[in-house]
This record gives C-alpha cells, sequence and structure tokens, in this order.
C-alpha cells in the first residue's frame, strides 16, 4: 500500500470516527481559529482622503499625513488587539478539536465563548474605530475610514466558532461508543484473558 492510499485510508477512518456533525464542529472550529489568527496580520481599518475620480484626485493618506498622525493611516489586526485575538484563535482551533473528535462538553461551551468574545470585540470596539479617522478627518475634511480584510475576517470568524461550539452541544453530536460489559464478555470468550479465583 502507497503512501497516498495509507492516507485516504486513514483519512476516512477519521472520517468515520468524527461523523458528520463532528466534522463540520472541527472544520468550522479550524476555520474560525485560522481567521481569527489571520486578522492579526491583515489591516482592519485604514484612512482615506478624497473620493475623486481617478487616482491622483486621491491622494494615499500616509503620503500626506503628518508624521504624528501617520499610524492611524492604515492599522492592522496586532496592533489593535495586541495579538489578542491570534491567541483566542489558536485556542479555539484546540476546542474544536477536543469539542469535535472529543465530544467535550466543555471544549463546546469554550467554543461558544471564544466566539462571543470575538463578535464583542468585533462590534463594540472594531466597528466604532473604523469610522473613527481621528486627528486626520480634523486635518482633512474629506478623510474617511474604511474597513479592511480583517474587519470581514473577524466578522466571519465568530459566528463560525458559535455555530461549531452550539453544535457541539446539541444533541446532533453524539456522545462518543463506550464498550458494554456485553462487548467485553464477548471479547474473552474469543479467547481473551480470564482469570479464575
Amino acid at each position: 500500500m502507497s503512501a497516498l492510499e495509507s492516507f485516504v485510508t486513514g483519512l476516512r477512518g477519521l472520517v468515520r470516527r468524527l461523523g458528520p456533525v463532528g466534522l463540520v464542529v472541527v472544520i468550522a472550529g479550524v476555520l474560525a481559529g485560522i481567521l481569527m489568527i489571520a486578522t492579526e496580520f491583515s489591516t482592519l481599518f485604514s484612512a482615506e482622503i478624497g473620493r475623486g475620480e481617478g487616482p491622483a484626485s486621491a491622494p494615499s493618506c500616509a503620503d500626506v499625513a503628518p508624521a504624528d498622525v501617520k499610524a492611524r493611516c492604515e492599522q492592522t489586526g496586532r496592533e489593535q488587539h495586541s495579538w489578542a485575538l491570534g491567541l483566542i484563535g489558536l485556542l479555539t482551533i484546540f476546542m474544536a478539536i477536543g469539542a469535535g473528535a472529543g465530544r467535550s462538553r466543555p471544549a463546546a461551551l469554550a467554543l461558544v465563548i471564544c466566539g462571543l468574545i470575538v463578535l464583542g470585540i468585533t462590534l463594540l470596539g472594531d466597528l466604532p474605530d473604523s469610522d473613527d479617522t481621528g486627528l486626520i478627518s480634523v486635518l482633512y475634511e474629506d478623510a474617511r475610514g474604511v474597513k479592511g480584510t480583517g474587519f470581514w475576517l473577524e466578522l466571519t470568524a465568530a459566528p463560525l466558532a458559535i455555530l461549531a461550539g452550539a453544535l457541539a452541544l446539541s444533541p446532533l453530536l453524539t456522545p462518543p461508543e463506550r464498550p458494554t460489559r456485553k462487548r467485553a464478555s464477548e471479547t474473552e470468550g474469543r479467547g481473551g484473558p480470564s482469570y479464575q479465583r
């Protein structure tokens, strides 16, 4: 059996063990965590000056803004969150695996909490900041805030984590099957260890 065939066989076995709902929990949760981490490396929001018809009539904020306010022209996720979303993203990935593969209810609850925290950061913190250009709007009356890729990544990640956790907490995700006493006795009957007093 080739390495590829072994990988495919192992992958099929993993999918069977997870089940369809467990697979969705793992995929949605892991994807949510990856998006949270990607947010930290993406532009969260930026400031634009002018709305002209051509590139020449809309100067770059970084080109014309004074040095003391130039940092506000573009804000990345890590600058806004101090890597908090990256840490939550890592936790989300581990909790998704624990909830989907391990059927852990505490991990599923942690998934929901992670999603709610990120949703709160997005809507209560980043959304108002994305429209606030601060001193740039004082210097340039036609300045406006523009939401970047990072904002939409975190806005997508939060519901995904909440969905994954809610699915893992629902009756749709059955607990892992445990061997019964009957199966244990059948194993002994097939030649398994037996003990006599």
